[in-house]
Parts: C-alpha cells; sequence; structure tokens
C-alpha cells in the first residue's frame, strides 16, 4: 500500500495525466489504478477509507484528463509511444469506471473549449467536431525518457470529427527503421533544424540531450478567437544556439495559423513536417495546396505564410503497432540568416 500510494502520487501528475507523456500508457496506468480501486471496494475492511478516497481522486482526475485530451473521434492522440488497441479504449475506461466508483463526465460542449493540462503539457483546442491538441511538455520524467519521441511543438488536427493531420504513432520497440523514424522530428508535426532532432534519440529507449519546454501559454481573445505559444530549446546545442518558437491562432471559424520563429545566430535550413491522415491527400492547386478526401473532394486549404518552398513526400503512418499505411507528408523547406519566420494556414472548407 505504501508502494501504491507513492507512485499514484509521483506518476498522475496534478493536472491528472500521467508522467511518461504518453496517452496510451495514461490509459494502460488508469485501468491498473481502477482494478485497484476494485479490489478494495470488494474488500471494505482491508484498507482504509482515506487511501480509497485519495486513490479515487488520482483515477478522476486520470480521467478528466483523458476525457479533455481525446480527439473527436473518442480517441487518445498518439503523441509519444502511443498507438491504438493497446490500452482499453477512452469509453471503456469510463464504463469501468462508472461501475467501480460512479464516475460521471459530461459530452463535449458544442461550444469553444481550451484545454490547458500546463503540468503534462498539452494543449487544446476544440469547437464542435474540429480540435487540434499540441504537445509542449516534457519529453517525460529525466529518469525515464524511453516512451519519449520528437514531438515538441506538435500537434494533430481533426476537421468535422476525422483526424486529418497526425502523429505518426509506433509500429514496434524494435531496433530498426520504423522505430527510428515513430521517434524522430521528421515523423511529427513540428520543425527540424539542420537535419538534426529536436532531442538525441538512439537506442530503442534512450534519449540523450533532450528538449525542453520554454513556456507555454494558451489564451482565449475576443471573440472565439485563441492563441496558442510555446517554444524549446532542443536545438540550443546546435552552433547559433537556436530556439524554435511556435504561435497557433484559431479564428474561431475553421482558420488555424501555424507561425514557426527560429531565433539565434548564423545561416541555416529548416523544415516544417504536416502528416495527413491516410485518408486524405494534397496537390497543388491555385496559390494553396488543397487538402483532398479520397473521392476528391477538398475539405480545407493551405497557405503558405514566408519564403519557404513546398514539397511532398511518402512516409509511414503507424495507428496500431505492427500496422503501416502510407500517407502524404506535405514539407516546406527554407534557408537563410536567423531570425527566421514562416509558417502555414490552414483553412477549412464550409
Amino acid at each position: 500500500m505504501k508502494i501504491l500510494t507513492q507512485e499514484a502520487e509521483e506518476q498522475f501528475l496534478p493536472d491528472g495525466g500521467h508522467y511518461e507523456r504518453s496517452p496510451m500508457y495514461h490509459s494502460i496506468c488508469l485501468e491498473d489504478c481502477l482494478d485497484v480501486l476494485n479490489l478494495m471496494k470488494a474488500n471494505p475492511n482491508v484498507v482504509s477509507q482515506e487511501v480509497v478516497s485519495r486513490l479515487t481522486e488520482k483515477a478522476n482526475r486520470a480521467l478528466d484528463f483523458l476525457h479533455d485530451v481525446c480527439l473527436p473521434d473518442g480517441e487518445i492522440p498518439l503523441f509519444n509511444d502511443s498507438a491504438f488497441g493497446i490500452a482499453p479504449a477512452p469509453s471503456r475506461l469510463v464504463d469501468y469506471a462508472r461501475r467501480v466508483s460512479g464516475y460521471e463526465r459530461t459530452s463535449p460542449s458544442p461550444n469553444l473549449i481550451v484545454i490547458e493540462k500546463t503540468e503534462s503539457g498539452y494543449y487544446g483546442i476544440r469547437s464542435g467536431g474540429d480540435m487540434m491538441i499540441l504537445d509542449c511538455g516534457g519529453v517525460g520524467p529525466d529518469y525515464q525518457p524511453g516512451h519519449a519521441h520528437c514531438d515538441t511543438l506538435s500537434y494533430e488536427l481533426a476537421l468535422d470529427g476525422q483526424r486529418v493531420i497526425v502523429d505518426s504513432g509506433v509500429y514496434d520497440y524494435e531496433a530498426g527503421s520504423c522505430r527510428r523514424y515513430a521517434r524522430s522530428t521528421k515523423g511529427h508535426n513540428t520543425v527540424s533544424v539542420d537535419g538534426q532532432e529536436q532531442s538525441e534519440i538512439w537506442g530503442v529507449f534512450r534519449v540523450a540531450r533532450r528538449a525542453y519546454p520554454i513556456g507555454a501559454v494558451i489564451a482565449k481573445l475576443s471573440g472565439d478567437r485563441v492563441r496558442f505559444e510555446g517554444a524549446h530549446d532542443g536545438f540550443s546545442r546546435l552552433p547559433g544556439r537556436i530556439i524554435h518558437r511556435r504561435v497557433i491562432d484559431y479564428d474561431g471559424r475553421g482558420v488555424w495559423t501555424v507561425l514557426d520563429k527560429l531565433t539565434g545566430m548564423g545561416n541555416h535550413h529548416a523544415e516544417s513536417y504536416i502528416h495527413l491522415h491516410p485518408d486524405f491527400s494534397a496537390r497543388n492547386g491555385r496559390d494553396c495546396i488543397e487538402i483532398l478526401t479520397k473521392d476528391g473532394k477538398t475539405i480545407g486549404r493551405l497557405e503558405v505564410i514566408g519564403n519557404a518552398s513546398i514539397s511532398f513526400e511518402s512516409r509511414q503512418y503507424f495507428p496500431e503497432f505492427g500496422i503501416e499505411h502510407k500517407n502524404e507528408v506535405i514539407v516546406l523547406s527554407c534557408f537563410g540568416r536567423l531570425p527566421l519566420e514562416f509558417g502555414y494556414r490552414i483553412i477549412k472548407e464550409p
């Protein structure tokens, strides 16, 4: 019981998130917590009510966290080592918690919701079936970053309930190209500098010098406008001591503006990656990039901000362990003397 209570305090952060910053492991550990509560309630004379109440509070906060960060399809974001089909689905965990402790959570509001999970570093904007969830947290506990990916300032975006821009997920835990790619900066919707990683990922579960967030804030502005701003120091080890800062504006009407700024010294090459779900593709349109469904319907447009060239790459999407799909990645590239500023605007079709 002493170990259990100590680990519950350490592993579940004040905002309810699990300290490894993996929604999949969050769900696994939450199920473990609910199993223990189930045993405690079935044997009421074994442990004190104080311990039961403390663990119930931890579980409820973890359930609230999961409820808030899941996308409109009801599934977890695939940040860090996360994949579908390993942990119980969020809806099953809620049903289990309802039976064990009477947990209840209302359905998501159709109105604008701003999500701020400061300790975990997850931030989000939800408006009906549209949602963006961002990662601007640490890679995990400093003494156990084995499930970390180079996904600082990355995000997933759903439009009308469907994931359109996705995290690459995770294919396996074996040394090889799939594991390297899934953890790499290129495997996420963020920026690389001079072909280097945000964090020095090596081995299968190793991280050396790593990106630390430098503040993050999200705020609702006038009307339904929302602004997120965050930065990290993962490239400060490179010549020029580079800092990556990202600002995301949502106008409340289906326009998402992503602006990246690199500060420091010297000339550098930067690339920004935008990973499309396999159900969508991209093509050059008139003064924009069109995002298309499989039947050719345009669901959104991407407009480049700043002096960046555009290319398209075929990459890999790993929504489940051992499952690989081909997907399209839009790459924005620019080169110049710092500070460099470039980005894009995603405009949802009405």
